[in-house]
């Protein structure tokens, strides 16, 4: 009896032992994810042995996993994490689990712009949403469905559902949860140019963090309320919110923060022109984000030096931040910093014919007064005629400078018209010809991934029959992200600026619709243009039908031939 008393103690301290250690890593993890530590955080999650994990615990590692990707930007890594979390929960009937586990699958995939996905986990979540009791869950729930229906720029449906996530976050007791629910309503509120009741927001935001300063998120909400006045042009409450932020930053020594807090505080003043405040916050942003490496902010802050140098017309460190750049920039970008170097160059070399105008001027009015004072001596010395000449051909020599540079000064302003075109009309053709290349690059790569799917279906192997399932689903998930037709909409949009402001003019169109519109003007087949919108050829001849629908274009008329006329 006494042996086996004591071996269940035993058993009782190792199972403790085994909790407590668990207890103690996660809350590592947790505590280093406030540094950026997120190798470190992994490198202590991967020591945890999953075997001795209760089904709870197992559900909680791979739900800290799953954030720690998430937080390091690798949603891929973090989507499968959810995943495996959904099945755990799923295995051990923990409902609420299951819940979260669909809410962060549709957060994800609202991120990435994977409609089709996200619509599969929304349809799952919405089966449990009535079984779920936690406000905080439903508050996530509506939250993410808001944010994907602001990505597809379905407003009405997007305020509703960011509406819903605050009510419900409002009844629970987490302050990050409540927060983060106002931000993301704000967010929504700035993009429809509801300025007012962004800042409403912003300013019930602030309120949770206002008597605790030294709080992560509080200086952010600063800034982000700076960002909201920029867009309003009220320059003077941008800076007054900026300048609050970055000092918070710097007391909590948050390097990022004090990076775009600096950068924004910068271009400000060098907006205003206002040079020697606005230098050291450049050149603090810059030093602190050479430690850190963000691209993105390199990218910005050599820009916003570029137009301080601008500024004070000093050509050789204006070239030197757009090449900068460029660097980080693809080869369009590198276009038009080459155009916007081009541009500035010129207006300096204009700027410098003028100072020579103004400065042949002063000397003719010199050599006026020397003339007037000669022709007076003149005139004492009775020699008039002599001087009515000479003072004859002083006037010719002076008016035939004064055009030379008058002719220099508009050969100037037309060298530079011409340098512009040139540059305009090679930029358009770089532009034109990488979009269809890229277009098509994005149908082939569409079409090699539907073929291999087909192939897939068609084998029978039973053995491989779940390894086959899973390429099938990571194929198609491929299909769905499409980065690749992402960016190619991107630089669509941005090269037809012009035609889609034509198309918004003539009828109300959609996003799919308007990029229809630039691919069949753009001459291309109804297989390529099935290719590359990663759709059918009968889609894409119900969409054409639509689309004559919509222009009212007789059967007669070629829809092709129609829209390179607008």
């Amino acid at each position: 009896m006494r042996r086996f008393i004591l071996l269940l103690v035993s058993v009782l301290i190792s199972v403790n032992a085994i909790c407590t250690e668990f207890n103690v890593k996660i809350k590592q993890v947790d505590s280093l994810l406030r540094l950026y530590k997120i190798d470190t955080c992994i490198h202590i999650l991967n020591d945890i042995d999953q075997n001795r994990l209760s089904g709870e615990e197992l559900i909680m590692l791979f739900e800290k996993y799953a954030y720690v990707y998430q937080f390091k930007g690798d949603l891929y890594v973090s989507s499968d994490y959810y995943k495996k979390m959904y099945k755990s929960a799923v295995v051990y009937s923990d409902t609420a689990k299951i819940f979260k586990s669909l809410v962060r699958l549709m957060n994800i995939n609202s991120n990435q712009k994977n409609i089709e996905e996200f619509q599969r986990y929304y349809d799952m979540a919405g089966e449990y949403v009535t079984s779920v009791k936690s406000d905080a869950d439903l508050s996530r729930f509506y939250m993410f469905s808001g944010l994907m229906f602001s990505s597809m720029s379905v407003n009405s449906e997007a305020s509703d559902y960011l509406n819903k996530a605050l009510i419900y976050a409002r009844k629970t007791d987490q302050m990050p949860l409540l927060s983060s629910a106002l931000n993301n309503a704000a967010v929504h509120a700035k993009e429809c140019k509801d300025f007012d009741r962004a800042l409403e927001l912003y300013d019930e935001s602030i309120a949770l963090t206002a008597d605790n300063e030294s709080h992560v998120t509080h200086p952010y909400k600063l800034y982000n309320k700076a960002l909201v006045y920029r867009d309003m042009d009220n320059l003077k409450h941008a800076m007054l919110y900026a300048e609050k932020a970055y000092n918070l930053f710097k007391s909590r020594g948050d390097n990022m923060g004090i990076v775009i807090s600096a950068l924004f505080v910068g271009s400000i003043y060098t907006e205003e022109g206002k040079l020697d405040t606005a230098w050291p916050y450049l050149e603090e942003s810059a030093r602190l984000n050479s430690r850190i490496g963000d691209k993105r902010f390199m990218a910005l802050g050599s820009q916003e030096k570029a137009l301080f140098y601008a500024q004070r017309n000093e050509i050789d460190s204006v070239y030197k931040y757009i090449r900068a750049i460029s660097s980080y920039k693809d080869s369009i970008h590198k276009m038009y910093n080459a155009k916007a170097f081009a541009g500035v160059y010129s207006r300096l070399k204009v700027k410098e014919t003028e100072n020579e105008l103004i400065s042949l001027n002063a000397k003719n009015k010199e050599m006026t007064m020397r003339t007037i004072y000669g022709s007076v001596l003149v005139l004492i010395l009775i020699i008039t005629g002599s001087v009515i000449v000479r003072f004859r051909n002083q006037r010719i020599k002076r008016e035939k400078e004064l055009a030379d540079a008058r002719n220099k000064l508009i050969e100037a302003e037309l060298h530079e018209k011409e340098q512009e075109k040139k540059l305009v009309e090679k930029e358009l053709e770089l532009q034109n010809r990488e979009m269809l290349d890229f277009a098509m690059h994005v149908s082939h790569n569409n079409n090699i991934l539907n073929d291999t799917v087909n192939l897939l279906k068609t084998i029978d192997n039973n053995k491989h029959s779940e390894q086959i399932k899973d390429i099938i689903i990571q194929i198609n998930n491929r299909l769905a992200e499409d980065k690749d037709y992402n960016l190619y909409k991107m630089k669509s949009e941005d090269i037809n600026r012009k035609f889609i402001k034509v198309l918004d003019d003539k009828a109300s169109l959609s996003e799919p619709q308007k990029q229809l519109c630039i691919l069949i003007k753009s001459g291309l087949s109804t297989k390529e243009t099935a290719g590359i919108l990663n759709t059918s050829v009968k889609s894409v001849e119900m969409m054409r039908y639509r689309l004559r629908k919509k222009f009212d274009i007789s059967g007669d008329t070629d829809l092709g031939d129609f829209l390179a006329g607008l």
